[in-house]
Parts: structure tokens; C-alpha cells; sequence
């Protein structure tokens, strides 16, 4: 694995973990609000999917070890499309990963950017005030402490009054390339109506998975269901190994 930096359109330095096998066909993993390339959790998800993907995981602006402040999805997108020049360059197919506020992002930048050949989402929100964020419950506590190495929790913020483009409205622009949505039924930070708005309004190709007694986001693999997780992310994105 390689740590590399690139530089976004308005002079941001990205940084992100490259897991290199010389596979045609790289995913680009994108974690939500607070997590990054080097949480435990991605840590673990990049390395495993390394055994069939190159992988790209990275840390969005104010995250890690990236500079910048991060937006609440108004600039992240130039962060994706970023790595995603860098990986067009490089690979014959890309596939995107996005977890949470890092899925609304990927929906927004996919819609725009046709080097991108699938995507799959988890936990996305349709639109940023729609997010619930009830996350002072006992489950959603105990799965924070257990997922978090807070030495490594680095994140600078900046103006989250900037206006945030709306995952509902760009689902639409993805097709014909396929989206697969990803959701917890227990998710009380992005309830699971999110995906489904965002499927219902999705056109084909497109696929609508539920986890059973599962929270937000990467908690849908990182306490339970790795190996089940795994296998869904390699049947999706089969067709473009």
C-alpha cells in the first residue's frame, strides 16, 4: 500500500491509501463525516477488496491527512473528481464506494463524471437537511466507541452554510451505468427512507439491498456481516474486473 496525495481544481491536497495488485479496475472508497482512509474499519475493507480491485481510499478535504476544511458535501466533490482523474489515467474501469455524507458525495460527482462505470452506495442521504441524526442512543454510542480510535480522529471544518447539491435530484443523471444502495434498517443518523427515496427516483440499472438489525454506514460491516458485505461489493462490481 502507497500514500499519495493529488490536488483538486481549487488547489486542495488530497491524500489517500492505494492498495495496487495491477487489476484493470479500481475502486475508490470514499468514508462519511469523521472517518477516513485510516480508520479501522476502512483499514480493513480496503485490504480485503484489494485481493480483487486495485483500491483507492481516500481521505476527503479536513479529513486525515488531507488539508483543507471539510464542507458537508458543498466542495467534496472536487476531492472525487480528483481521484478520479488520477485513476482514468491509470485504469481501465472505476468503481465508486461511498459511505454516508461520502455517498451523497459520489452521487453527486458520478452524475457529472462518466469515467466512473458503477457505483454503490451505503447509508446515503437524499438531501443534507433531510439527515435525522438521533446518534445519542445506547446502540449508536456503544458502535462509536467501539469503531473509533479517537487519537486518529483529525477533521477541520469549515462553512457548512454553503449551498449543498442535493443527492435526490442528481440520482437521476447516473444512468445506464448501475447503483446499488445500501442501507441499515436501524440507521438513526440517515434513516433508511434516504436510500429508498434515492432508488424510487434512480433510474435502471438499479438494486435496493437492506441490512437487517444494522446502523449507519460502515457499521453495516465493521461489527457484523464482513465476509456477507465483501461478497455483495465483489458480485456488483464483477462485471467490471
Amino acid at each position: 500500500m502507497d500514500q499519495l496525495n493529488f490536488k483538486t481544481e481549487d488547489s486542495i491536497d488530497i491524500s489517500a491509501n492505494h492498495y495496487t495488485s495491477g487489476h484493470d479496475c479500481v475502486l475508490i472508497i470514499c468514508p462519511g463525516f469523521l472517518m477516513h482512509k485510516n480508520s479501522t474499519p476502512f483499514i480493513s475493507l480496503s485490504q480485503k477488496l484489494s485481493e480483487s480491485f486495485d483500491i483507492l481510499t481516500i481521505d476527503f478535504r479536513g479529513h486525515g491527512t488531507s488539508n483543507g476544511e471539510y464542507t458537508f458535501t458543498s466542495r467534496e466533490s472536487l476531492d472525487l473528481k480528483a481521484a478520479i482523474g488520477f485513476c482514468k489515467e491509470r485504469y481501465k474501469k472505476i468503481g465508486v464506494i461511498g459511505f454516508s455524507l461520502g455517498g451523497a458525495v459520489a452521487i453527486n460527482e458520478v452524475s457529472e463524471n462518466t469515467a466512473v462505470n458503477r457505483l454503490m452506495v451505503i447509508s446515503a442521504p437524499a438531501d443534507f437537511y433531510w439527515i435525522e441524526n438521533r446518534f445519542l442512543t445506547k446502540e449508536v454510542i456503544a458502535s462509536t466507541i467501539k469503531k473509533f480510535d479517537w487519537k486518529m480522529v483529525q477533521v477541520r471544518f469549515g462553512n457548512i452554510l454553503l449551498r449543498k447539491p442535493r443527492p435526490i435530484d442528481n440520482i437521476v443523471k447516473i444512468s445506464p451505468r448501475p447503483v446499488l444502495f445500501v442501507h441499515g434498517d436501524k440507521d438513526t443518523i440517515v434513516k433508511p427512507r434516504h436510500s429508498l427515496f434515492l432508488y424510487k427516483k434512480a433510474k435502471e440499472p438499479k438494486r435496493l439491498v437492506k441490512y437487517e438489525n444494522c446502523l449507519h454506514a460502515e457499521d453495516v460491516f465493521h461489527s457484523e456481516n464482513f465476509d456477507n458485505f465483501i461478497s455483495l461489493c465483489l458480485e456488483w462490481f464483477k462485471d467490471d474486473k
